[in-house]
């Protein structure tokens, strides 16, 4: 009998979590050992260049007036770490731009909520501050709905016409 698949026992089911949590803390510690960042140099490119784009960004809100309630400075409430895949399955960039950045604005981290209890302390001891659930949906309504996106296509307008 497998014992990933047994239901015999409690004996059975402790042993089956036990096996589950060493598997998900070990491929955990080797990804973020291992930071695939580091030597993947195409990746590494592109995290600088969002780092210096970031840079930028911050450099503007602290060069801005922060009593004029149009300024830039009460523009940004946070950093969010976020992209076109899971930000905690690269865990070697996540924690750089948390590093980097936590003292400046808070940060936060998109996920789809599918990562290891123990990534929540490594997150923390590095900078993030918060985290956010995206719950997807094939329907654009639906997900505005869900993810409250709602003047998101006003905002980066508005940002694409200040560049």
């Amino acid at each position: 009998s497998n014992a990933l698949c047994s239901t015999e026992s409690s004996n059975d089911d402790n042993h089956v979590m036990t096996i589950r949590n060493n598997w998900e803390t070990f491929q955990l510690q080797k990804n973020i050992n291992d930071c695939a960042i580091q030597s993947d140099a195409d990746t590494s490119a592109l995290l600088e260049e969002i780092m210096d784009e970031v840079r930028t960004i911050v450099k503007n809100v602290n060069e801005n007036d922060s009593t004029d309630p149009t300024s830039v400075a009460n523009a940004i409430d946070s950093i969010a770490i976020a992209g076109e895949g899971e930000p905690t399955l690269r865990p070697g960039a996540l924690l750089s731009l948390a590093r980097e950045f936590s003292s400046t604005l808070p940060i936060r981290v998109v996920t789809n909520g599918i990562v290891h209890e123990s990534a929540a302390g490594i997150m923390t001891e590095h900078g993030v501050r918060g985290v956010s659930v995206a719950l997807m949906s094939a329907v654009p309504r639906q997900y505005q709905d869900i993810m409250q996106t709602h003047g998101l296509d006003d905002l980066m307008c508005g940002h694409d016409a200040m560049q």
